[in-house]
């Protein structure tokens, strides 16, 4: 599975200043997923996949990659397209 498509919005939020943009991305040209967040940590760069916050208080991610080596790709893709942006 290929990401063919990333589109970056960059986010300027005081309540989250963690939070550096929000990615949409394509899988080979046919399943897509929205609502990604880039978080920069004083070390690094990471993903948060989209995620719901149930009425007990859990937060369950709606997608995720079911290894980290795919987690690995992603999150690759995703922060290397956001720091072009940032140029």
């Amino acid at each position: 599975m290929q990401i063919t498509e990333v589109k970056i919005r960059m986010i300027n939020n005081e309540k989250t200043p963690e939070v550096k943009a929000v990615a949409d991305i394509v899988f080979d040209n046919s399943f897509a997923v929205h609502g990604i967040n880039i978080i920069k940590t004083p070390n690094k760069y990471y993903i948060l996949m989209p995620s719901r916050v149930f009425a007990d208080g859990e937060t369950k991610e709606q997608v995720h990659p079911i290894d980290s080596t795919f987690r690995e790709y992603i999150t690759e893709i995703v922060v290397g397209e956001y720091l072009k942006e940032l140029k």
